[in-house]
């Protein structure tokens, strides 16, 4: 069982999200840190409103094989991870939600990045909040 970072994350209605993360681990004999082997991982991230909301996730980033949406287990024996959302789905997701907050303000939903390995066992390794502002340009 791992015990997820806690990591905020801010993204904009008006651009696409990406961030890219290694995970590291020490070695318990020389407590040299290294890089944690990923490979046979795939990954999922959900954004919600809060923890456990039930019903469909407002946004959910897949596992993916490439540089699109979703989740990329980029270089899976150095343990890098990325993490896409496009312009259109952060979009949609704040028009959606909007209305239920005062105009131009964030809106705070929460997230976790599961990692799943070669067994098919689920654990959450990143968690914490993720802030979408509205931005400032509407049409670029």
């Amino acid at each position: 069982m791992t015990i997820p970072a806690k990591l905020p994350l801010r993204g904009r209605r008006n651009a696409y999200f990406g961030e890219e993360w290694q995970f590291t681990v020490a070695d318990p004999d020389t407590g040299i840190e290294g890089p944690v082997d990923l490979t046979g991982f795939s990954a999922s991230l959900q954004l919600r409103l809060y923890g456990a909301q039930p019903g469909s996730a407002k946004v959910t980033l897949s596992n993916v094989g490439g540089n699109v949406e979703g989740v990329w287990i980029i270089d899976p024996t150095e343990g890098r991870v990325q993490i896409l959302a496009t312009e259109a789905t952060l979009r949609s997701t704040y028009d959606d939600l909007s209305p239920d907050v005062e105009p131009g303000s964030d809106i705070i939903l929460a997230y976790d990045l599961v990692l799943r390995d070669d067994n098919g066992m689920d654990d959450v390794w990143v968690e914490g909040s993720f802030t979408l502002s509205p931005g400032v340009t509407v049409d670029g």
